[in-house]
């Protein structure tokens, strides 16, 4: 049997009132939320804070996961993508950074106007609408540390 490749995303969702950040990407000709892949050593809300730093010029606290989505290839590889929450209003503005990448804050009523990837209309209304009284999940993180040498620790 063969192994499936598993590739990790983390993305951030901000909102602007009734607007969500999005990404355009102009090479696919769609629009996704802001984020991408940690680098080595990089805690996931650090990867998501950077990312939105690289692809809008804006600096958000990522706050709480949201929820995580799966999308799966079958038989090649699974995207794992964490998607955190933004709990503040964001101070500035998005900007171009990146090449090929359009920030911009779309309102929740004209997605069915744009191609969203994943398709996550429905999801991102659904959370704008209950974000203020949504119990949002603790994002945990634990460093592993190999049983044999743990004790040699002071």
């Amino acid at each position: 049997m063969s192994h499936i490749h598993v590739l990790l995303r983390c993305s951030v969702v901000v909102f602007l009132n009734d607007r969500v950040l999005l990404i355009g990407r102009r090479d696919k000709g769609d629009w996704a939320l802001p984020g991408g892949t940690p680098r080595p050593g990089e805690d996931l809300p650090t990867c998501a804070r950077r990312e939105v730093r690289e692809e809008a010029g804006m600096l958000v606290d990522p706050g709480t996961c949201a929820f995580i989505i799966e999308t799966v290839r079958p038989y090649s590889e699974r995207l794992i993508d964490l998607v955190f929450l933004s709990p503040t209003r964001p101070v500035d503005h998005p900007s171009f950074k990146e090449d090929g990448l359009a920030p911009a804050f779309v309102p929740l009523n004209e997605f069915s106007a744009i191609n969203l990837r994943p398709p996550l209309a429905r999801h991102l209304k659904k959370l704008h609408d209950r974000r203020n009284g949504m119990v949002a999940t603790e994002y945990l993180r634990h460093e592993w540390t190999d049983p044999a040498t743990a004790g040699n620790r002071q």
